[in-house]
C-alpha cells in the first residue's frame, strides 16, 4: 500500500510538471486531494493512473506485480 501512495505522489508531481492535457485530481475525481470524508478507491485510483498515462508522454505506467488481493499493482 505504501508503494501505491508513493506512485500516486510521483504521478501528481508529474501531472503538475506537464499540466497541459493531463487531468488534475480535482478534474478527474471531482474532489480535492485530502478532502475530508472522501477517498478514492482502488478502481478510481487505477483509472486515474491510466488516464495520466494516456494523456502524458512523460509518464509510463508499468504493472509490477499483483497486490495481496490479486489486483494489478502499478508503478
Amino acid at each position: 500500500m505504501k508503494l501505491a501512495w508513493v506512485s500516486f505522489t510521483f504521478c501528481l508531481v508529474g501531472g503538475v510538471a506537464h499540466a497541459g492535457s493531463v487531468p488534475s485530481p480535482k478534474e478527474f475525481f471531482g474532489h480535492e486531494v485530502c478532502e475530508d470524508y472522501w477517498l478514492a478507491n482502488y478502481t478510481q485510483y487505477t483509472a486515474y493512473l491510466k488516464a495520466q498515462d494516456a494523456a502524458s508522454d512523460r509518464l509510463t505506467l508499468v504493472e509490477i506485480g499483483k497486490t495481496e488481493e490479486g489486483r494489478p499493482q502499478y508503478m
